[in-house]
């Protein structure tokens, strides 16, 4: 009863010149986010890598993708069921093939299902961003938090690069 946004997101990152894209993936029949890199030069694309929580019940969707400085940053929406949606955040620094666990950021979950309607159902708006630097990236996603329903918020977020010892 949530009509999700853009299916795939994509970034590449300046300095190493790797193509990062990130999709919800439903073939388990819920929603998981799952990345994938494509290198200069290469033929094929990387296993893709499952994000966030795979337990059973939470679903994510909408996912946003940045680079930079070798470090792959994910952000997207988790839904545990009732009103437990939250905004989650992940980081790779080793190029994509893994990811560290997903850290909530905003502060207080939200029930996805108070989203505005329009005729295709509940939504969000569809609106999820993230742009990053060698140092922080910075997030951008509507909520229904507030009274009004749907709100945009943003979180910057400490995130060290890959070439940082």
């Amino acid at each position: 009863g949530l009509r999700s946004g853009p299916g795939t997101a994509a970034a590449v990152d300046a300095s190493t010149g790797v193509l990062h894209v990130a999709w919800t993936d439903v073939r388990r029949k819920r929603g998981d986010v799952v990345t994938a890199h494509l290198s200069p030069g290469a033929s094929r694309w990387s296993h893709p890598v499952r994000v966030g929580d795979t337990r059973s019940g939470h679903v994510q969707f909408t996912p946003a993708v940045a680079a930079a400085g070798g470090a792959v940053h994910l952000l997207f929406y988790d839904w545990a069921g009732a009103r437990r949606g939250n905004v989650m955040y992940t980081q790779s620094i080793d190029g994509g093939a893994t990811f560290r666990p997903a850290l909530r950021v905003n502060s207080v979950p939200f029930d996805p299902r108070r989203g505005v309607r329009d005729f295709k159902g509940r939504f969000l708006a569809d609106y999820i961003g993230l742009v990053a630097t060698e140092s922080y990236a910075q997030a951008l996603w509507v909520d229904t938090r507030s009274a009004s329903g749907n709100d945009v918020y943003t979180a910057r977020v400490s995130a060290p690069s890959a070439r940082r010892p």
